[in-house]
């Protein structure tokens, strides 16, 4: 037990002197200080998506036949100022979710084996202060909750199905609540 207070003790003494030292970056920096996320893909291999020192998302991937590729820019390098934010959908179909520097939500999906479209804007003219969180529905659907930049409340809006070949996302909704940070989101079993 002492051994894990020291562990949190050296964390937290470290990650407060990483605060001091980022607050003097002539650069701005995301506002989630999150540039790294994973995601595996329907054979299991793993897409890891950064976010560079530009506001430019880059990827890498696990080959089928062993190795990584080298680090490519995903889509059309738009700068972003969150980290990305990837689902897998349930056909196999990945998806990578951005805010974008006008604080609007974007979104790339994988069009054929890495391959990706240009990033879309779908958060219609709402701007918000948290990266947005994805989640994937048990339907096919993505579910996009974020907070918005005026209000402080949390919103989301839902696509229609991967499979239909048109995704599309709904109006906007108020959640309500005055958030202080992004929101965590679990689908339960009959979603």
């Amino acid at each position: 037990m002492m051994r894990l207070v020291l562990g949190v003790l050296a964390l937290t003494a470290f990650a407060v002197g990483e605060e001091l030292t980022m607050k003097n970056r002539a650069e701005p920096i995301p506002t989630d200080k999150c540039g790294t996320t994973v995601v595996s893909f329907e054979d299991e291999r793993l897409y890891v998506f950064a976010l560079s020192e530009d506001s430019i998302v880059w990827y890498k991937y696990q080959k089928a036949e062993g190795g990584w590729s080298t680090w490519r820019p995903l889509a059309d390098r738009k700068k972003v100022t969150s980290g990305p934010r990837p689902v897998r959908h349930t056909n196999g179909t990945l998806q990578v979710f951005v805010r974008g520097a006008d604080r609007e939500y974007y979104v790339t999906t994988m069009t054929s084996l890495n391959e990706w479209s240009d990033w879309t804007m779908f958060s219609s003219s709402r701007h918000f202060s948290s990266p947005p969180v994805p989640v994937i529905t048990a339907g096919g659907s993505a579910m996009v909750f974020g907070i918005d930049a005026e209000t402080h409340s949390v919103w989301y809006t839902e696509s229609t199905p991967i499979a239909s070949g048109d995704l599309k996302f709904g109006e906007w909704a108020d959640l309500g609540g005055d958030a202080t940070s992004a929101p965590s989101v679990m689908i339960d079993a009959e979603s």
